[in-house]
């Protein structure tokens, strides 16, 4: 099966991991705390460690979404 898939698995691990890099390369830059969910009003109402944000949240993608 990922033989089947190899093109559509390459370009959605590339999409995943491409934030992951960015974040790397911008580690200093970033505040401690990063939004990461909004209200209906547009305004932050939740916030994650930039570990977390920059991690975790991005690799979160990587989950075959039709496995259940």
């Amino acid at each position: 099966m990922i033989r089947q898939h190899k093109k559509m698995i390459l370009l959605t691990s590339i999409a995943t991991l491409l934030p992951i890099l960015i974040g790397l390369l911008l580690w200093k830059q970033l505040p401690d705390s990063v939004a990461t969910h909004w209200s209906t009003g547009n305004e932050p109402d939740g916030y994650s460690s930039k570990a977390f944000a920059d991690h975790a949240d991005p690799a979160s993608g990587m989950r075959d979404r039709n496995e259940h």
